[in-house]
């Protein structure tokens, strides 16, 4: 991040300094070069802001927050929507956070007055109130998101205090979450002053603010926060079963009215705290006021034990105006040629120490520094002023105070560039660098100030590496500086290039620094050689380059030398891995890890089954390099006649100085030639095959008398069967005979009926020609009329 100090953000924001990163991304001072005013810009890490879906949740929570105006809030002044480079334009708020004043007050073993306490969470809650009104939650109260801005001189607010509390990151924290709706997921908060439903991923509203706020509360009360936390899962289990200690029994002489304050914002269920910011507001505000003035003046005291005045602390902390030119003597002259520091105190007085041979001075409370302060505002080792090729830099520390280049606070462990004539405030003495008269001047100091004297022939750019030689575990990464001067009559634009290492190491600006004449950069370079084989230990010299943009001909060159650690890691292979009675088995070894190793192979056997573990073998392999190896495996015992199969595990163990560095599992089991189970099957075998020889052979006997049996009945059969025969004949004869007697008989008794009928007919035409009773009418006659005949 730092490489876009210097830049110009879409035309308009000159980055002028990185004031702090984060897990979302950095936040910088920034230049308005249209509206000619400071702000603050707190950009997105690219690898966030290219994730799918943040750019839309990233505009929905920009344009939520832009539209609050509230005095308590931190204004924002514009947002970008390009998804390569998202970032949030702020005012820049004078002042340090709450977390900072905090830190102060613990050195100190102090905490802030009550009423400034009671003052400073009533405006928050103010804020709040405002907030949640328009729908929006800040999730990650802390107070480092707090920040106190001094009013000015006899300003005093509603709240009796002399400075402002802001709050500030709204919506970072819900873009954090990965959701989209204001009331769904999970709330990214600080662990140590999340609600219980954020711990547990329910659906928040305000009142999860409010807890976070009564947190805040209690650590300036108490100087610590009632939970002790700093994962997840350590939040899950205090801030919702763990009972808070009351805060009377941190601090006795607090108001039992402020504890019940306290109390109930951290509820632990909702329904049971404030309900909304107003209402925490009004009661914090009545708290206040019900301050007596014997407990006011006993609380608020800045010069009792145990209490702070923040208003005195800041008061104390408000940098002096710089000394003038005129208010800086002469050197002695008799100081050692070369670069001085002069150092001038609060009272007036100075001095000066000159670098002579030395590359660094350090400068502190501590009588063995190089540059000793007799200052309570100076840290025992405060910061370093270093020279390398004629350039200067100064270092802050980790400085309690602070060290101040101009209006600027540095950060700590991150060097630089001081120009002669640029005042240092180390807590109320002021550092200044300067070139004695009779001394060499180096090329690059002269070109850094034009007041130093003439500008003399010097390369067109320079450059420097800081520093020249890292250590770094592979998975990890260290960063590197580079210190680049422009030495042209004109404006460049400067792009870092290494070589000689693989580019998949090296994380290099995207961005080409720009420079003006004579003005002096810093080019952030990041190695972070990847945890596996390649990156083999050892030491690695590479070549870095800054060209300019405008003319590649124009470069500057330096070297450094990156130190791998070594790492150890390997893998084994088994193939097969399960065996029986015997076999072979492949073995491959692959080393994984970035150095040379000599590795010895033991195959350990606790059951004791095989009949000689293999004998341990030693392999030499590279880094990356893959070996098979082969094991046979043998059974100790001849396999058993009878009985149940015995599987054991064995291990194959790749050591390496006594060190076992991978081990892969395998089992080899014994099978006896008749297993136990097979003894019952087999027996009932022979039973059966016995069984089956027995019917087969009185089958067998059966066979034979059913033959002789169906022999005879056979014969019998056909005698049976002849006697029939001749029966049937006879009876056909028989029948014959009968059937033509049949015949005879029926053909006279035809014709015998043919000549009754013949007369019968005749009989009956005679009576019926006759007249029977002689009436003259014949019988015929007599029937046709109907008359009796007779």
């Amino acid at each position: 991040m730092e490489r876009l100090v210097g830049t110009v953000l879409n035309s308009s924001y000159r980055v002028d300094k990185l004031l702090g990163q984060g897990g979302m991304g950095a936040v910088f001072r920034a230049r308005d070069v249209a509206l000619d005013r400071d702000v603050a810009i707190k950009l997105m890490h690219s690898h966030i802001s290219t994730q799918q879906g943040f750019r839309e949740r990233f505009l929905q929570e920009a344009r939520a927050i832009a539209a609050l105006s509230h005095p308590g809030i931190v204004p924002i002044h514009a947002f970008s929507s390009d998804p390569q480079q998202l970032y949030i334009v702020m005012a820049f708020i004078e002042g340090q956070n709450l977390a900072d004043w905090l830190h102060l007050l613990n050195q100190r073993q102090q905490t802030a007055s009550l009423s400034e306490t009671l003052g400073i969470a009533e405006m928050v809650a103010d804020a709040l109130a405002y907030a949640h009104r328009r729908g929006v939650y800040h999730r990650d109260i802390k107070p480092g998101n707090i920040i106190l801005r001094p009013l000015e001189a006899g300003q005093v607010n509603e709240a009796g205090l002399t400075f402002h509390p802001i709050v500030t990151d709204f919506g970072l924290a819900k873009l954090a979450e990965g959701g989209v709706q204001s009331m769904a997921g999970l709330s990214m908060g600080t662990p140590a002053y999340m609600a219980p439903e954020q711990c547990e991923a329910r659906p928040i509203d305000g009142r999860a603010d409010l807890y976070s706020l009564g947190i805040v509360l209690y650590e300036l009360v108490a100087g610590r926060v009632p939970f002790a936390v700093s994962t997840l899962t350590e939040a899950l289990k205090a801030h919702t079963q763990q009972t808070p200690p009351p805060p009377r029994t941190l601090a006795p002489d607090l108001p039992t009215s402020v504890e019940r304050v306290i109390l109930k914002a951290l509820a632990k269920r909702p329904e049971e705290r404030f309900q909304n910011g107003a209402e925490m507001a009004e009661a914090l505000r009545l708290a206040r006021q019900g301050l007596s003035a014997d407990q006011g003046a006993s609380t608020a005291a800045p010069t009792q034990a145990g209490y702070a005045s923040l208003a005195t602390l800041m008061s104390q902390q408000t940098p002096p105006p710089a000394p003038k030119e005129a208010a800086w003597p002469t050197p002695p002259s008799d100081l050692e040629a070369g670069a001085q520091v002069m150092v001038m105190a609060p009272d007036g007085t100075s001095s000066a120490v000159a670098f002579g041979t030395r590359s660094a001075l350090t400068i502190g409370r501590d009588p063995g520094n190089s540059i000793a302060l007799d200052d309570p505002q100076v840290s025992r080792q405060h910061c370093q002023v270093s020279t390398d090729n004629g350039r200067f830099f100064v270092t802050d520390l980790n400085s309690t105070n602070g060290t101040f280049l101009g209006d600027n606070k540095l950060l700590p462990g991150v060097a630089e560039p001081w120009r002669p004539g640029q005042p240092v405030r180390v807590g109320g003495h002021w550092l200044r660098l300067r070139l004695a008269e009779g001394g060499s001047r180096p090329v690059a100091q002269e070109a850094l100030s034009a007041a130093v004297g003439p500008r003399l022939t010097a390369r067109p750019v320079t450059l420097t590496l800081e520093p020249e030689r890292v250590i770094v575990e592979p998975g990890k990464a260290v960063n590197m500086t580079l210190h680049v001067l422009n030495q042209q009559q004109q404006v460049d634009h400067f792009v870092a290039v290494v070589e000689q290492l693989p580019q998949q190491w090296v994380t290099a600006p995207a961005q080409p620094l720009r420079l003006a004449p004579g003005d002096a950069g810093i080019l952030a370079l990041r190695l972070a050689p990847p945890r596996d084989a390649t990156s083999v230990s050892g030491e690695h010299v590479f070549d870095v380059r800054v060209v300019s943009r405008a003319d590649p001909s124009i470069s500057a060159q330096a070297t450094g030398t990156c130190q791998i650690t070594p790492f150890r890691a390997m893998s084994l292979d088994l193939q097969p891995s399960t065996f029986v009675n015997a076999g072979t088995a492949f073995l491959g070894v692959a080393n994984q890890g970035n150095s040379l190793e000599t590795i010895e192979l033991a195959v350990v056997d606790p059951a004791g089954v095989l009949a000689t573990p293999p004998s341990s073998q030693r392999l030499v392999l590279q880094a990356g390099q893959r070996q098979q190896v082969e094991l046979p495996l043998v059974a100790k015992r001849r396999r058993p006649l009878i009985g149940n199969p015995s599987t054991s595990a064995f291990q194959v163990q790749a050591r390496a100085q006594e060190q076992q560095l991978a081990a892969v599992q395998g089992s080899f089991t014994v099978r006896p030639i008749v297993p136990t189970w097979a003894i019952p099957i087999l027996t009932t075998l022979v039973l059966l095959l016995c069984a089956g020889v027995a019917l087969a052979y009185n089958n067998a006997q059966k066979g034979r008398t059913a033959e002789r049996t169906a022999i005879a009945m056979g014969i019998n059969q056909a005698t049976v069967t002849a006697e029939a025969v001749m029966a049937i004949n006879a009876t056909q004869t028989a029948e014959a005979l009968a059937a033509v007697a049949t015949s005879q008989a029926q053909a006279e008794a035809t014709a015998n009926m043919q000549t009754a009928t013949v007369v019968a007919a005749k009989s009956t035409a005679d009576w019926l020609a006759a007249d029977t009773d002689g009436d003259g009418l014949t019988n015929a006659q007599e029937q046709a009329y109907g008359t009796d005949p007779h």
